[in-house]
């Protein structure tokens, strides 16, 4: 299980701007969950400037350490929906 800022590191190492400020800002997202399933999924929230923040699973690579969207981006509206989500889908993979 890897820590935000584990990942952060591994992937600005990698070269990739995933967990960038610019990025973050870009897509107006936040880190929802602290640490990775053992499979390295996390969870993070966007909004498009309409106010309403919604949820994406994403998969950090644990061999590239390039960070994947799992599903749609933005698929879920509530935080709970997400994780009950990405518990499904860790214990699947």
């Amino acid at each position: 299980m890897l820590t935000i800022a584990e990942m952060k590191e591994l992937n600005e190492e990698a070269g990739f701007y995933f967990f960038s400020p610019g990025a973050m800002r870009f897509f107006n997202s936040e880190m929802e969950t602290q640490t990775t399933t053992r499979e390295g999924y996390f969870i993070t929230s966007e909004h498009r400037g309409d106010d309403i923040r919604r949820f994406t699973i994403r998969l950090f690579d644990l061999e590239t350490s390039d960070v994947h969207t799992v599903g749609a981006f933005m698929e879920f509206a509530t935080l709970e929906d997400a994780i009950d989500a990405m518990i499904e889908v860790a214990r699947c993979s």
